[in-house]
């Protein structure tokens, strides 16, 4: 059932069409009941949250809230819509708490992280069903809003928003990355001891990666060199062995990728026509056949970028912001949803430096993982290039939430088998 949670808790989605009761609300329920109920797990949970680090997580988005509501009231704009995305995040830590507390209660903390790969194979196994089999994807569509319906399906031919998630797009794309980095880093340690099974799971995340959007390629391309790096330079800085695949391992493993290929292309040919297949390659590798065509590796969206989304705003602005983060109609304030212009346009540079300092509260920062860290934070300041991501975007934040519960439980159990040694 941990699984389960796990899912309901990342992926929020929505338990009835275009309902805005979604799972991670249900379980939040549920778990403060459970919580309320059980005196050993309420114990569990408070003795988590007043861990000093994760007590200081909680204290600084609330500061957060504070100045998002002190800005504006500043400038007289009293735009507050970025609150409700900030007390929103407040709440799903909270839940996140919960269910880590749960973890501890049933003592299984340690399988957190395997939890977490298998959580995210599940939503690239729906979302590959539902590209493959119509009669599939129109029983996921029951849960699916009419919004992510018209937009990923309709408008993207079938190719997108096929996840059973709240964040079909960017939000989803950009936690794919994520979880590619983590799941490299964390090669031996994940669910699956055969090499040909983690290959084959790894190629599942990746088209559940594409499908939701091409920002998670760029948490591929740093795994990947992270993977490299690691195994080039191993032996000379005594570097933990993180992969060991035998030469039939390896050969086992391209086969398990090209029977996967088969299956999905025999599936998708009996179902779709050809051109659903050319939609998919053409949309996940755009750059490449721009590339091809003009000379050009850009995409509509990043033409549009660093186009028009990034521009000079006045000093004043840049030093105390403007107080505003979208217009009176709802949308997006200066027409940018480019995440540093629009944390400049609200805070100036003030709020970039204070999220910054946030997500980096979200790190343990031990010899061994700061590497690690490094790279994540690469890669969340690269994305924030696009949107609003670092100490923003919730679903992401859940994951590295996490994530950082689990480090810090495999820290602390590996001090204490060291001691007793």
């Amino acid at each position: 059932m941990l699984v389960v949670y796990l899912f309901m808790y990342i992926f929020s989605f929505n338990l009835f069409q275009n309902s805005i009761f979604t799972s991670s609300i249900f379980l939040g329920i549920y778990l403060l009941l459970y919580l309320i109920l059980h005196k050993k797990n309420r114990d569990l949970f408070f003795s988590q949250f007043l861990n000093k680090r994760v007590f200081m997580i909680f204290v600084f988005l609330t500061f957060i809230i504070i100045i998002s509501l002190a800005f504006p009231t500043f400038h007289g704009t009293y735009d507050y819509s970025i609150i409700k995305t900030f007390i929103n995040q407040f709440i799903n830590l909270l839940i996140g708490l919960m269910l880590y507390s749960l973890y501890i209660y049933k003592g299984k903390q340690t399988k957190l992280l395997k939890h977490l790969i298998v959580v995210f194979i599940i939503q690239a196994i729906i979302q590959f069903t539902s590209f493959t089999f119509p009669v599939v994807n129109d029983f996921f569509n029951n849960f699916r809003s009419d919004k992510v319906i018209e937009k990923g399906q309709e408008n993207y031919g079938g190719i997108r928003g096929l996840s059973l998630s709240s964040s079909s797009f960017f939000g989803l794309s950009s936690t794919y990355g994520l979880i590619f980095l983590i799941y490299l880093m964390n090669w031996k340690d994940v669910v699956f001891k055969s090499s040909v099974v983690k290959v084959f799971t790894f190629v599942l995340l990746i088209f559940g990666g594409l499908s939701a959007g091409r920002t998670s390629l760029i948490g591929l391309s740093i795994g990947i060199v992270f993977s490299i790096l690691i195994i080039l330079f191993q032996k000379r800085f005594r570097v933990k062995k993180m992969f060991q695949i035998k030469r039939m391992n390896a050969i086992l493993s391209v086969i398990a990728i090209m029977i996967l290929i088969i299956i999905g292309s025999v599936g998708i040919r009996t179902n779709h026509n050809d051109q659903q297949i050319d939609k998919l390659i053409q949309f996940s590798f755009q750059f490449y056949y721009n590339y091809k065509e003009t000379g050009n590796v850009s995409t509509p969206s990043t033409d549009a970028l660093f186009g028009r989304m990034y521009f000079l705003p006045e000093t004043k602005t840049v030093l105390i912001g403007e107080g505003r983060y979208t217009n009176e109609d709802g949308s997006y304030y200066m027409r940018t949803d480019a995440g540093y212009m629009r944390d400049i346009l609200y805070y100036g540079i003030f709020g970039i430096i204070t999220l910054f300092i946030y997500q980096i509260l979200f790190f343990n920062w031990k010899r061994l993982l700061v590497f690690q860290n490094i790279l994540i934070l690469t890669y969340l300041s690269i994305l924030h290039l696009k949107g609003d991501v670092i100490g923003y975007l919730i679903m992401t934040q859940n994951v590295l939430f996490l994530y950082f519960l689990y480090n810090r439980t495999k820290i602390k159990e590996n001090r204490e088998i060291s001691q007793e040694k």
